[in-house]
């Protein structure tokens, strides 16, 4: 597994030819794991994060809001280092993966159209609310106003097409490879001749 990392990490750069099932999925268990580690870490050395927001709620025409604290527990800026350093060697091996099951390396980028989508529905299917602040304490800034999805059902189509994006895409990832050569270059289970 190990070696196998260093492989995908040199690799980073070569968005050419092809990366089997096993290139990509024990990177991917790798990273699983070292996030585990690096949230065990971060909870232990800088404890859980701790997250005030603010919330409104519309239930039946009745407006109700408050304070909530969230407690949780993950990798903090330990998970975003490993992010940024993984990013590029994790795009080039999906982008590789996708050549050997003999698609275009460029649909790994259909989850970001997925998200870009479902911003833009949220962004042009909102409209602003305003937030009564008389029943906050003092001292606490707040904003006044806020988006609210003026049809929940066009929410949730946004919302469904990022998640069937992505997994489409993670099935894709998973399909076998394409027997002998194709137009990206040679089977990498098959020993060249």
């Amino acid at each position: 597994m190990f070696e196998n990392a260093k492989v995908v990490f040199f690799r980073s750069l070569e968005f050419k030819g092809r990366s089997d099932r096993y290139e990509l999925w024990s990177f991917a268990w790798l990273l699983f794991l070292t996030l585990i580690l690096l949230t065990v870490v971060n909870s232990i050395v800088f404890g859980p994060t701790v997250t005030e927001s603010f919330t409104v709620t519309i239930s039946n025409g009745v407006q109700s809001q408050g304070i909530q604290k969230k407690v949780s527990y993950d990798s903090g800026w330990l998970g975003i280092v490993l992010y940024a350093v993984v990013a590029l060697p994790l795009f080039s091996v999906c982008w590789r993966r996708l050549h050997d099951t003999g698609l275009p390396g460029w649909l790994i980028a259909t989850p970001v159209v997925g998200m870009a989508t479902t911003y833009l529905i949220f962004h042009f299917s909102s409209e602003t609310v305003q937030i009564d602040t008389a029943h906050l304490p003092n001292g606490l800034d707040f904003p006044t106003e806020m988006q609210v999805p003026q049809n929940p059902a066009t929410f949730f189509i946004g919302w469904a097409i990022a998640v069937v994006s992505m997994l489409v895409t993670v099935v894709l990832l998973t399909r076998s490879s394409q027997p002998g050569p194709n137009k990206y270059g040679p089977n990498p289970y098959e020993v060249p001749t």
